[in-house]
């Protein structure tokens, strides 16, 4: 992607998280009573109070998260990729023992990724959790099988594509609900029952977009780390 491209994303990107942010500041104050646990739960579906919270009630405090991280790997690419790779590092032979051990505690790390994501909404985990460990799988096979590998398998370009488009979806999932005669930053699909899987309206969703943008995103830093200081 075109670096004019790539600019008038992150300004894009930015410009909406802030309008979002000061509309609802701008908004007038309703008098709404206190939220409990129970009614927290109701009103989002999400047994697990953390993820009703940072998912429905503070959202717009997530998009901001969500931006600081983007633009974090903006930072990093755009000065390893740009600057004259340093010495070289000698890599070291993967050994059988580490190359038979990816193997098997990939899809394992992947897995709990998968599980901590998807059902972050009903027990301890979320869409930030999850994205960190499957990208620590990423970790373990750029050990064992080298990084130009993994990043053929993953079609870097693509993988790159994704990366930006994601930020964009979760900016325009957090809009849309003006479509509908609703504030912004609430929820864009119907509550289901509490304790449901599709029970937590747009949070499942929403854990699901902010896992992909952290395992892509922790993937396109580590290889950029790796592209200007050599294989690990």
């Amino acid at each position: 992607m075109k670096r004019r491209v790539r600019t008038a994303l992150a300004v894009a990107l930015s410009l909406a998280a802030s309008g979002i942010v000061i509309f609802n500041l701008s908004a007038p104050d309703v008098a709404a009573p206190p939220h409990d646990a129970d009614l927290l739960v109701s009103e989002t579906g999400a047994p697990n109070l953390v993820s009703a919270i940072y998912l429905d009630a503070r959202l717009y405090d997530t998009l901001y998260e969500i931006l600081v991280f983007t633009v974090a790997v903006i930072g990093v690419r755009f000065y390893l990729l740009r600057r004259e790779s340093s010495a070289r590092a000698t890599p070291i032979p993967e050994s059988h023992v580490l190359q038979a051990s990816a193997q098997i505690l990939y899809p394992l790390t992947l897995l709990l990724g998968l599980y901590l994501t998807v059902f972050g909404h009903l027990s301890p985990g979320g869409g930030f959790g999850g994205g960190v460990v499957a990208a620590s799988g990423l970790l373990l096979c750029v050990m064992s099988i080298g990084v130009q590998t993994i990043y053929r398998r993953l079609s870097g370009a693509g993988i790159e594509r994704l990366e930006w488009a994601l930020p964009m979806v979760i900016v325009a999932i957090c809009v849309a609900p003006l479509l509908f005669g609703r504030p912004m930053l609430s929820n864009l699909l119907p509550v289901g029952r509490a304790g449901h899987v599709f029970g937590s309206s747009s949070i499942l969703l929403l854990n699901i977009l902010v896992g992909l943008k952290v395992l892509i995103g922790s993937w396109m830093v580590l290889y950029a780390f790796i592209c200007h200081r050599g294989e690990i």
